[in-house]
């Protein structure tokens, strides 16, 4: 059985346990970055400038002069953290979730201990023969057994780059064996 998201599970689990920080802020806006400021301020800077070595030196000054101003500007104008609240919210919802359909007994306090203990990426073929970038995460777990112990579930999150869908399953990652070579 699957569960599909529209968040990465990973980073809501950041979000609920970090303060309000720079790197907090970047990671949940991204997605506008690369999308709507990053190319605005590259098109504005080779219209006014021209040189591509002057460009690259204003371009590194408007992001650390853009990203401090939004730190200030979320740690003074907004009385909560939103990634914080938006993320408790997904959270509790993803409880029931994981009960109702991939049977993992865990709570919201046990969620937000979980870890990432692997991730790694592939390149497959969608349905349209259109090579995509394919992201695993391997997430540690912490649930309740039958008895009320504690034990440690993997689950897998799968995620297609550049979607807002996040399938998550139980699974772990499987141990590969490579190969030694004895030096001489």
């Amino acid at each position: 059985m699957k569960l599909v998201i529209n968040y990465d599970l990973v980073n809501a689990i950041l979000n609920v346990n970090e303060e309000l920080t720079p790197a907090k802020i970047i990671r949940n806006n991204k997605k506008r970055w690369a999308t709507l400021n990053v190319p605005v301020y590259l098109i504005i800077d080779t219209i006014v400038l021209r040189k591509i070595q002057s460009i690259l030196e204003c371009f590194i000054f408007q992001l650390g002069v853009i990203i401090p101003f939004e730190v200030i500007m979320q740690a003074v104008f907004a009385s909560e953290d939103k990634y914080k609240i938006k993320s408790v919210n997904d959270l509790n919802q993803l409880v029931l979730d994981l009960r109702e359909n991939l049977y993992i007994n865990t709570d919201y306090n046990l969620l937000r201990q979980s870890e990432l203990i692997s991730k790694n990426y592939k390149i497959h073929l969608n349905e349209n023969s259109i090579p995509s970038l394919l992201e695993n995460k391997y997430i540690l777990v912490p649930t309740y057994d039958f008895n009320g112990d504690l034990k440690n579930i993997g689950l897998l999150q799968e995620h297609e780059v550049g979607t807002n869908d996040y399938i998550l399953s139980n699974g772990s990652p499987k141990k590969e064996i490579k190969l030694a070579y004895a030096s001489r």
